[in-house]
């Protein structure tokens, strides 16, 4: 029996569990478990207001995309870590004299922009605890954009899998070591999947070998892996655009590497689907514009407040070479 006062976190072990009966096909006991600790946890939440309930607005410096009964949604803007954006929110917070307490259950990493999903108060807590239960029983549906380039995977629309092993290592020395995610028989399961959104032609000058393209992905990891997305492109040949440490291509109209983090779909407390979307920034758009693309409404950093994100699929629909 797992017990709540227990030392470890007890929504990872409890998702942890959960995961393990799906995995060994027990669905159904899976779905009546997740219902028995939400509805166990919705009892025991605060009622308290905790933060700002206005719709639509930016908070610490940062931009609010949906907000719903203790979970919220935020930009992560690329360049910034996961951990210095959630420290500015809760000085945001105390600073107008609500708890500051937030519960960070993911991450993205420093250069990858988009949905960064939240909930008010600590890891103990009931919408801590629900955010993360859902992430460690793999409950949460990710859905990135990115550029890579290599050769054509095929036309709109063709979709794959790629389920390699990973395994997460340790490079560089004293004050310099990074994690990089490797393929190896002995790593973690990994499961990405990716749909070809459009295919761009080269640049000019050129800098892709011939008969190579740069494309566009909707990318769905299934698992949470560290490095996962970039690992597994860089893999079969198609690394992200701007990520030099899997091999991507460099270019001075790439000032970054090109993945964001477009939409997530989780529940929130009270059972509602929970779905943020987070328009392409800026420095996506005038990528996509120099390659050819016209420009998609709604940058995150210009859009007015409550502007919806892009409409992917009808956008690459019309995006193709």
């Amino acid at each position: 029996m797992i017990h709540e006062g227990a030392t470890l976190n007890y929504a990872i072990v409890c998702g942890s569990v959960l995961l393990s009966m799906a995995l060994f096909g027990n669905q159904a006991l899976q779905a009546s478990m997740i219902e028995s600790l939400r509805l166990r946890w919705l009892g025991s939440a605060s009622r308290t207001a905790r933060y700002p309930s206005s719709k639509n607005y930016s908070f610490g410096g940062f931009r609010v995309l949906l907000e719903s009964d203790g979970l919220f949604a935020v930009f992560k803007p690329a360049g910034i870590r996961t951990e210095e954006l959630v420290a500015r929110l809760s000085q945001a917070l105390l600073s107008e004299g609500y708890p500051r307490d937030i519960t960070v259950s993911s991450r993205l990493d420093v250069e990858t922009s988009g949905v960064l999903p939240l909930a008010f108060g600590p890891e103990s807590s009931a919408f801590g605890r629900w955010l993360t239960v859902q992430f460690a029983a793999r409950q949460v549906a990710k859905e990135y954009i990115c550029l890579c380039a290599g050769p054509i995977l095929g036309p709109k629309g063709t979709q794959g899998e790629i389920d390699n092993p990973l395994q997460v290592l340790k490079t560089g020395g004293a004050g310099t070591s990074m994690l990089k995610a490797v393929w190896s028989s002995s790593g973690k399961a990994a499961r990405t999947q990716y749909e070809v959104l459009a295919v761009f032609q080269q640049p000019s000058p050129a800098l892709v070998n011939e008969g190579d393209a740069i494309m566009m992905l909707l990318v769905r990891p299934l698992t949470g892996r560290t490095h996962q997305i970039r690992s597994h492109l860089a893999g079969i040949g198609r690394p992200i655009v701007g990520d030099g440490d899997y091999g991507g291509l460099q270019a001075p109209w790439c000032r970054r590497v090109l993945l964001h983090c477009w939409r997530l779909s989780l529940m929130d407390l009270n059972g509602r689907r929970f779905q943020p979307e987070a328009p392409f920034p800026t420095d996506l758009l005038e990528t996509l514009q120099y390659l050819g693309d016209d420009p998609i409404a709604g940058s995150c950093d210009e859009a007015e407040e409550g502007a919806s994100g892009p409409d992917i699929r009808g956008k690459a629909a019309g995006s193709s070479h």
